[in-house]
């Protein structure tokens, strides 16, 4: 499995997550430190965070690992079905 296969739907799961908790850009990303670009370049997947900025913000989010795996795989398979 490539690099970019681990990282594909991530941003889609950020997004979601921030969007069921209905949180702005701006709260996430002062939460997490980081700038409102930033994490949307990350929830539009034109960039990837590293592992100390996901973990911020997951923290900022509230979720585990195994939160963001369920978000992923809910993800992934509503893309198998279209």
């Amino acid at each position: 499995m490539t690099e970019s296969r681990h990282f594909e739907g991530l941003g889609k799961a950020l997004r979601l997550i921030r969007m069921r908790q209905d949180r702005t850009l701006t709260e996430v990303a002062e939460a997490a430190s980081i700038t409102r670009g930033m994490l949307s370049g990350y929830e539009l997947e034109s960039k990837q965070p590293s592992v100390r900025v996901l973990g911020q913000i997951m923290a900022a989010l509230g979720v585990s690992l195994g939160d963001l795996h369920l978000v992923l795989l809910e993800i992934r398979q509503g893309s198998d079905e279209t």
